[in-house]
């Protein structure tokens, strides 16, 4: 049945991979992913570079799982019990073999591969390699986020991770939006709410803070600013990168280190605002539908049941509705309802009223809540009547809120003295040419300032919610959280 040859594969010269002269031209390896492998037909002879993800010996033949992260269960090779015997989990390895159909009627239309020749590229020490078995709790993993991209949970992850980045740069795209790149290092606080990382240097020549850029500087907590700044040359823009936040939470919820996406639009209102929203998330989630079924697949047998009705769902427009924050703690004030902060006009809605107005209020669907109180939101949020804001968050069922934006104010006067009453402008402010502080913000009211918005999705919540994954330090390769900084 088998003619196995464990001679050197023929890469371009007959040298280690590990081990040869750097003065020889590299090897062609003629790379092909698994998951472009698999459509291939039987009978067709192919090479296959990956991992072994497992190994199982039987009494004549073994099996071993090659994956090289392209698809959620790689391939399956079969080769002769005794020439697996130097095979280990977690090696690298270069197959030449043929495509077959598998004997078990239970896969009778999958392709495995029969190996002709194989070579390890780079062996795994099973005496200290931790991924042995199949499962392993997400605890566990996250103490080790150099291999914990090996698993099949989160090989999951990055490929939705991935489809639904390029999803949004789509959507941005084809709507004429121009992509632009706000800073890291800044000295603004977007939100108003401190919670900043400050920036210094190891040994700095003065022991303060401010030696290095002669002023205090922080790591960003949202693009938002500067993307308003672009968006009055460019009418409209986004922001895609990281933010932070030095937040001392523990919580499932929340990161130190976490991706925005941040669209800004000028001569636009509230009700632009929340249709780029729906399309948005539209687009993306139907592009998750069409081209990771296998991956939802997964998903839904393996961690939640409901994640595909959920987004087909968010696919629909007519399932999302909308209401006023008013109307909401009207709905919340309801007799007979008990939530552990007492509901009153003015509160900051927690996520008890959250879950209540996404799951039982609009039966499990989102919703978009409006006009919020000026005295609850940041500084920057356009006034409207009875002292509310043209604000906007869309909550969905079971995250809650996922998207929060407003409409900005574009009044000089109004956003100047809204500036000063919360202490956000810097005492000498009158030429409109200084720096310091938020003063350049101000400016942008003081040349050519018209009406804009602008919202903000946290990308590793959406994953949550586009995945069903129960953990927000499980959706992001490496998790920045308190007390914890590995790698």
């Amino acid at each position: 049945m088998f003619a196995l040859s464990l001679r050197r594969l023929p890469f371009a010269h007959q040298t280690s991979l590990l081990t040869r002269s750097l003065s020889l031209p590299a090897p062609s390896f003629n790379y092909v992913p698994i998951k472009q492998i698999l459509k291939g037909a039987p009978g067709e002879k192919t090479r296959v570079y990956g991992w072994v993800r497992s190994k199982r010996v039987f009494k004549d033949f073994s099996f071993i799982v090659v994956n090289d992260g392209s698809n959620v269960n790689g391939i399956q090779c079969i080769l002769p019990k005794d020439h697996a015997t130097n095979i280990n989990n977690g090696s690298s390895i270069c197959i030449d073999g043929e495509l077959v159909r598998p004997q078990s009627e239970r896969h009778k239309d999958a392709l495995e591969l029969r190996i002709a020749s194989y070579q390890i590229i780079g062996d795994c020490d099973q005496t200290t390699y931790p991924l042995q078995k199949k499962f392993y709790p997400p605890e566990f993993l996250r103490t080790i986020p150099h291999l914990r991209p090996r698993t099949n949970m989160q090989g999951v992850v990055t490929r939705m991770r991935n489809s639904i980045m390029q999803s949004i740069h789509s959507s941005f795209q084809q709507q004429g939006f121009v992509q632009v790149m706000s800073p890291i290092i800044t000295s603004n606080d977007c939100e108003g709410a401190g919670d900043m990382f400050s920036v210094a240097i190891d040994k700095p020549p003065k022991p303060d803070l401010t030696s290095y850029f002669n002023s205090k500087a922080y790591l960003t907590v949202s693009g938002q600013l500067h993307a308003e700044m672009m968006a009055h040359a460019m009418s409209r823009v986004y922001t895609f990168g990281p933010t932070f936040r030095a937040e001392n939470s523990n919580t499932t919820r929340h990161l130190c280190e976490f991706w925005m996406v941040e669209p800004e639009l000028c001569f636009a209102g509230l009700g632009e605002l929340m249709d780029l929203a729906v399309t948005v998330i539209k687009n993306t989630t139907g592009n998750l539908l069409e081209h990771n079924q296998e991956d939802l697949a997964f998903l839904q047998q393996r961690v939640d049941k409901t994640v595909v009705d959920r987004l087909e769902t968010l696919q629909n427009r007519d399932n999302y509705c909308h209401i006023t924050y008013t109307e909401a703690i009207q709905a919340l004030s309801k007799k007979g309802l008990v939530f552990d902060m007492p509901v009153k006009w003015g509160i900051d809605l927690q996520a008890e009223h959250e879950k209540y107005l996404c799951e039982v209020y609009c039966k499990n669907r989102p919703v978009f809540v409006t006009h919020y109180p000026e005295a609850i939101k940041p500084f920057y949020m356009k006034r409207s009547s009875n002292d509310t804001v043209e604000a906007m968050d869309l909550l969905v069922p079971r995250l809650r809120e996922i998207i929060g934006g407003s409409v900005r104010e574009e009044n000089y006067d109004v956003l100047k003295e809204t500036m000063l009453k919360r202490g956000l402008l810097s005492p000498e402010y009158t030429s409109g040419r200084s720096t310091k502080a938020l003063d350049w913000y101000l400016d942008l009211r003081r040349y050519g300032s018209t009406p804009h918005a602008g919202w903000g999705l946290g990308l590793e919540r959406f994953i949550e919610l586009c995945t069903g994954v129960a953990n927000i330090r499980d959706v992001i390769p490496v998790p920045r959280v308190p007390n914890s900084c590995l790698l």
